[in-house]
């Protein structure tokens, strides 16, 4: 039932920011919108591999500290909410990085 409550609440949301980037932009139609929900995916696919290598590391420094000192560090602490969150601002990042016209200042706002 909470997942159903929760996609309820996304699809109202999507719907209500739809509305609004229409009545910001008008104009904008259907092949705009499968480049958003593309570019969506992109970055959904980014987080993903940004997370699982924080993860990864993270793993990686937890047993060497455990193998290289007398001191015992849980895996449990990278079970936290802002590895996601970080991992998300990092994909967002690397994602901006290699949009074409980003490189050597050649993107919208060079001079």
């Amino acid at each position: 039932m909470a997942t159903a409550a929760i996609l309820g609440l996304l699809a109202l949301s999507s719907a209500a920011l739809a509305i609004l980037a229409r009545l910001i932009r008008p104009g904008r139609g259907l092949v705009h919108f499968r480049s958003a929900v593309g570019e969506a995916m992109s970055f959904t696919g980014l987080w993903t591999v940004c997370l699982a290598v924080n993860l990864l590391l993270g793993v990686a420094i937890v047993l060497g500290v455990r193998t290289l000192t007398a001191r015992f560090l849980s895996v449990y602490l990278l079970n936290d909410i802002t590895l996601v969150v970080c991992s998300a601002v990092q994909a967002a990042i690397v994602q901006a990085l290699l949009r074409p016209g980003l490189v050597g200042g050649a993107g919208p706002h060079a001079r």
